[in-house]
């Protein structure tokens, strides 16, 4: 993965869709400096880069992984309208920060999106199983290199050459197609469909403006029989800088 653009990974969603509220990853300083410190912040709203309130943290988890490969974990707090972590470099090269939130079951009430099922509500518009990530790179310094795949239930890498950008789905390490594939800009208060990930998991898109650009992608799958929701929700957002 080319890593000379500042990338952002997340997985987000409150309800399902393109026009849903997402969030997504980034730091203050967009190149870091080995012994300076920086805020690590989770946004969370309808535009890139106008975060409207900071998400809940239960089930959240935020680290770093060094460019050695240390895991280092951060302490996220909400600070306004964001979520905010301090975070000081310690290497030369590329930092992964990375945000993994299960949601677990989450259910589309009268009275707004609720924790259960349809065990506890019958009635639901819709149950669903709801999980996301969020990554960013980020580099300080040193050889930028290519970045792995993280394994995640869910994820989107990036290579960008000029201003064309080849994204690859993967899900639990491995190419998914079919997944759709979405893009934001600032002064745009929704996603639009731009296409779905090929065969290959990959999706090529001529990048329209100097950033930041974010790809929301997503996928929906059956819940198993005897489960108490409808599907399986997986979302992930890539923002390029």
């Amino acid at each position: 993965m080319s890593l000379s653009i500042r990338i952002s990974i997340l997985a987000i969603t409150t309800c399902f869709g393109a026009a849903a509220h997402f969030a997504w990853l980034e730091t203050e300083a967009k190149r870091l400096q080995v012994g300076q410190t920086t805020k690590v912040k989770i946004g969370f709203g309808h535009e890139v880069g106008n975060s409207e309130s900071a998400i809940n943290l239960d089930g959240l988890e935020l680290f770093a992984i060094s460019p050695s490969g240390k895991k280092v974990a951060l302490n996220p707090v909400a600070a306004d309208k964001w979520v905010v972590a301090d975070f000081t470099a310690t290497e030369t090269g590329v930092y992964r920060f990375v945000m993994t939130q299960d949601r677990g079951v989450m259910s589309q009430t009268t009275k707004g999106f609720k924790p259960g099922g349809r065990d506890v509500y019958p009635d639901a518009k819709k149950s669903m199983k709801m999980w996301r990530s969020a990554v960013t790179y980020v580099s300080a310094g040193g050889d930028q290199g290519h970045a792995a795949s993280l394994g995640l239930p869910f994820e989107v890498m990036a290579q960008r050459e000029g201003s064309k950008v080849l994204l690859t789905v993967l899900q639990g390490g491995r190419p998914f197609p079919n997944a759709e594939i979405s893009l934001n800009v600032p002064g745009q208060e929704e996603a639009n469909k731009i296409g779905v990930s090929n065969q290959m998991g990959n999706f090529e898109y001529k990048v329209p403006g100097p950033g930041p650009n974010l790809f929301l992608v997503t996928t929906a799958s059956p819940a198993p029989p005897g489960a108490n929701y409808d599907t399986e929700n997986l979302t992930s957002v890539l923002v390029i800088q």
